[in-house]
């Protein structure tokens, strides 16, 4: 691990109140508006009888108020786990102002804490240099009066979006080929978390996303053929179409995502908890579909039969969906 001390809060009792139990320290320098800070920390323990996890809950928090600028669960088990979380600071906080604790007093329970580090990269703006242009004509003069009109139209850099693959790479004869149902799933279901509601794409509609995303983009990330149970259900052919569209069109592509640990969709449904899968069973599964030899990385690689893609988004919401971890 990186480090070498840790420090171990011990709950021999549940106490009146979670906070009964707890640590703090005092971090120096201010927190200006808009600062970005990176809070970072590795966490194992020894779980109450009959839990799986050690439950606490880690702050940052202005002091002599209950403000707390963030929070992270802790969910540990026996081995250590990183945890770590980014803000953006919505008010200026003075030096000294604020803490970092964590309350751990929820279980009878044992909680070891290392490698804490807090960073604050400051506010995150455009990066500026100098840029020298100099005009000539033909011969090499000087042209002092020239009037520039300058415009950038390639970068180095990615600057990118997430696609739908169906709908990025569809060929108009497939459009064509599908009812009404089949036409509004190419777009995502946005009603219930954005009350948007949903409408059957022309293939004008088509065309029209296709090039919004190629005049503003040169990277994409296309979703979701490349998940684990897509491949199962529907193969490979929609994902490979929509690197090859992004590739032909000299944009860049990122795939994701490997391994997402959810208890519920992508995970094939004999590996969800409602299935009672075996471990090993299911552990052999991940690893032959995502991750070994045999997987979706290694036909999607330089030397397998698919488009090549080398670029990778390997694990998807890892603090918020931890399921595979509690099979293994």
């Amino acid at each position: 691990m990186p480090f070498d001390n840790y420090i171990r809060l011990e709950t021999p009792t549940v106490p009146t109140n979670v906070w009964n139990i707890n640590v703090a320290l005092n971090p120096t320098g201010a927190l200006a508006q808009d600062d970005v800070v990176f809070v970072s920390f590795f966490a194992r323990g020894e779980p109450a009888q009959g839990t799986a996890t050690v439950q606490a809950n880690a702050y940052l928090q202005e002091n002599g108020t209950n403000n707390k600028l963030v929070t992270i669960p802790i969910s540990g088990h026996t081995q250590w786990q990183h945890f770590s979380t980014k803000i953006e600071v919505g008010s200026s906080v003075g030096n000294g102002g604020y803490k970092f604790v964590i309350h751990a007093g929820f279980a009878e329970q044992v909680l070891e804490i290392g490698g804490l580090e807090i960073q604050n990269y400051g506010r995150l703006g455009h990066r500026l240099s100098d840029y020298t242009v100099t005009v000539q004509d033909k011969f090499g003069n000087p042209l002092p009066e020239a009037t520039l009109d300058v415009q950038m139209t390639n970068h180095g850099f990615k600057f990118g979006t997430q696609v739908r693959d169906q709908l990025y790479a569809i060929t108009e004869e497939e459009f064509n080929a599908l009812n009404d149902t089949q036409r509004r799933a190419l777009t995502p279901d946005l009603e219930d978390n954005f009350n948007i509601p949903r409408f059957i794409p022309t293939w004008t509609d088509v065309l029209n996303h296709r090039n919004a995303v190629l005049d503003t983009f040169n990277h994409v990330v296309p979703t979701t053929g490349l998940q684990w149970v897509a491949i199962e259900n529907s193969g490979t052919s929609v994902p490979e179409a929509a690197v090859n569209r992004a590739t032909a069109d000299g944009q860049s592509v990122t795939a994701a995502s490997v391994v997402w640990q959810k208890d519920r969709w992508p995970t094939p449904e004999a590996y969800r908890s409602a299935s009672s899968p075996n471990a090993q069973a299911f552990h052999d599964a991940l690893i032959d579909a995502r991750l070994g030899p045999s997987s979706v990385l290694q036909q999607f690689s330089e030397t397998g039969n698919s488009p090549e893609i080398d670029d990778w988004k390997l694990l998807n919401e890892p603090l918020h969906e931890n399921y595979y971890q509690q099979v293994f």
